[in-house]
Protein backbone atom coordinates (compact mmCIF):
# COMPACT_ATOMS: atom_id res chain seq x y z
CA UNK A 1 0.00 0.00 0.00
CA UNK A 2 1.24 3.22 -1.04
CA UNK A 3 1.00 7.09 0.72
CA UNK A 4 -0.09 7.80 3.80
CA UNK A 5 -3.39 7.16 3.84
CA UNK A 6 -3.29 3.91 2.91
CA UNK A 7 -0.94 3.55 5.51
CA UNK A 8 -2.90 4.85 8.20
CA UNK A 9 -5.85 3.15 7.08
CA UNK A 10 -4.18 -0.36 6.77
CA UNK A 11 -2.72 0.24 10.25
CA UNK A 12 -6.20 1.14 11.77
CA UNK A 13 -7.82 -2.28 9.68
CA UNK A 14 -4.71 -4.20 11.55
CA UNK A 15 -5.56 -3.05 14.88
CA UNK A 16 -9.39 -3.35 14.56
CA UNK A 17 -8.99 -6.99 13.37
CA UNK A 18 -6.71 -7.67 16.56
CA UNK A 19 -9.04 -6.37 18.73
CA UNK A 20 -12.07 -8.16 17.31
CA UNK A 21 -10.36 -11.84 17.43
CA UNK A 22 -8.55 -11.01 20.45
CA UNK A 23 -12.55 -10.36 22.13
CA UNK A 24 -13.56 -13.88 20.51
CA UNK A 25 -15.75 -12.15 17.50
CA UNK A 26 -15.91 -14.24 13.99
CA UNK A 27 -16.67 -11.38 11.82
CA UNK A 28 -16.29 -7.99 10.79
CA UNK A 29 -18.50 -5.45 9.38
CA UNK A 30 -18.47 -1.88 7.61
CA UNK A 31 -20.46 0.42 5.94
CA UNK A 32 -19.31 2.82 3.18
CA UNK A 33 -20.63 5.09 0.58
CA UNK A 34 -20.36 3.23 -3.11
CA UNK A 35 -17.85 5.98 -4.13
CA UNK A 36 -15.34 5.35 -1.48
CA UNK A 37 -12.15 4.81 -3.05
CA UNK A 38 -11.17 3.01 0.17
CA UNK A 39 -13.07 0.35 -0.57
CA UNK A 40 -10.80 -1.08 -2.47
CA UNK A 41 -8.40 -1.13 0.90
CA UNK A 42 -11.68 -3.05 2.69
CA UNK A 43 -11.65 -5.95 -0.03
CA UNK A 44 -7.24 -6.09 -0.34
CA UNK A 45 -8.14 -6.80 3.47
CA UNK A 46 -10.62 -9.44 3.10
CA UNK A 47 -13.94 -7.79 3.13
CA UNK A 48 -17.12 -8.50 0.75
CA UNK A 49 -20.16 -6.99 -0.46
CA UNK A 50 -22.96 -8.24 1.82
CA UNK A 51 -25.42 -5.39 0.59
CA UNK A 52 -25.81 -2.55 -1.77
CA UNK A 53 -28.13 0.56 -1.10
CA UNK A 54 -28.78 3.28 -3.61
CA UNK A 55 -31.47 5.82 -2.79
CA UNK A 56 -32.12 8.07 -5.94
CA UNK A 57 -33.43 10.96 -3.49
CA UNK A 58 -30.66 10.83 -1.04
CA UNK A 59 -28.53 10.64 -3.96
CA UNK A 60 -30.48 13.65 -5.79
CA UNK A 61 -29.46 15.91 -2.07
CA UNK A 62 -25.83 14.33 -1.33
CA UNK A 63 -24.76 13.55 -4.61
CA UNK A 64 -23.82 10.17 -3.04
CA UNK A 65 -25.51 7.22 -4.81
CA UNK A 66 -25.53 5.06 -1.72
CA UNK A 67 -23.65 2.46 0.40
CA UNK A 68 -21.96 -0.76 0.70
CA UNK A 69 -22.15 -3.40 3.80
CA UNK A 70 -19.08 -5.22 3.77
CA UNK A 71 -18.37 -8.41 5.64
CA UNK A 72 -15.02 -9.99 6.77
CA UNK A 73 -15.02 -13.58 8.36
CA UNK A 74 -12.37 -13.98 11.12
CA UNK A 75 -12.69 -17.63 11.69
Amino acid sequence: MTGAAGGIGAALLVEAEGQARASGHDAMTLQTLTENPAIHLYERFGFTVVETRTDPDYEAVTGVGGYHRMVKRLA
